[in-house]
């Protein structure tokens, strides 16, 4: 078993994330902004974006026009990012806004089902990707990679609609699956 492995074991076993390697951007790779950007198309002009594991805030210029940003992440990265683990609990309440953008990131969240209900309080739209279970070569594997929870695709789309939200659109990067949900309650005041 290797060094990596164990200490993903542990920060699973703890339910912590793991501050040392998320804090620093060279483990921030360039090539995600392209999955960040196939999902900025889902985004709206005029809409608000909170987007959580900011990381190199790449985001912000792939926006519509009109479009106001909150980076949110486990560390400072601009004067005013919303600083927050998201495997803390209890969770902050987050500034309402119309989308919660997660490119890459909840793979690295040990409660799905403790993080939405805050998630569906705060906002109107979620786009977020995620590798689910049979695009990766196993449990290991993903504990390698620093994953803590281990979907299927359908598992991954269950867990939201349990939550109170509506799959409306889904897509695929590489090996991750790009999903749009609307928060149900937001859906019922449209009809």
């Amino acid at each position: 078993m290797n060094l990596k492995l164990i200490k993903n074991l542990v920060f699973s076993f703890l339910k912590k994330s793991d501050l040392k390697k998320w804090g620093d951007l060279n483990n921030h790779s360039s090539k995600w902004s392209g999955r960040s950007e196939l999902m900025s198309q889902f985004i709206i002009d005029g809409e608000s974006v909170f987007e959580f594991g900011a990381g190199r805030c790449h985001l912000r210029s792939m926006l519509p026009k009109n479009c106001t940003y909150i980076s949110s992440d486990i560390v400072k990265r601009e004067h005013d990012t919303f600083i927050c683990d998201i495997n803390q609990r209890p969770l902050p309440e987050f500034p309402k806004s119309d989308v919660a953008f997660f490119s890459g990131v909840l793979e690295y969240v040990h409660d799905l089902n403790t993080f939405l209900p805050v998630i569906k309080n705060s906002f109107k739209k979620v786009i977020t990707s995620y590798a689910d279970i049979e695009t990766s070569k196993g449990k290991l594997s993903r504990t390698s990679h620093g994953w803590f929870n281990h979907l299927t695709h359908q598992q991954f789309i269950d867990i939201f609609e349990n939550n109170g939200f509506t799959l409306i659109d889904n897509v695929r990067w590489e090996r991750h699956g790009i999903y749009v949900f609307i928060n149900k309650e937001t859906e019922r005041c449209k009809i």
